[in-house]
């Protein structure tokens, strides 16, 4: 692939020029390359979220694991 600077300043041109047309490979394939690393992002973000999740679910059960031994152990105590 050449270089972008050659398709800017090509010695044989006496004047400055964008060839935009061939700019359009280049600048799809920085698209397509940014596109692949979007979808790794989300797909980790995805990953990061379901962890969260899980974890939210695990803390509340342990709450309410240590919501029902405190009741367990106040009514023992007003017990004797």
């Amino acid at each position: 692939m050449e270089d972008i600077r050659e398709k800017i300043n090509d010695p044989e041109i006496k004047y400055k020029a964008v060839n935009y047309i061939g700019l359009i490979p280049v600048v799809t394939k920085a698209v397509q390359e940014q596109q692949q690393l979007i979808n790794k992002q989300q797909q980790l973000i995805n990953k990061q979220q379901q962890t969260i999740d899980d974890l939210i679910k695990r803390v509340e059960n342990w709450r309410r694991k240590i919501s029902w031994i405190s009741v367990r152990i106040e009514k023992h105590s007003l017990i004797r």
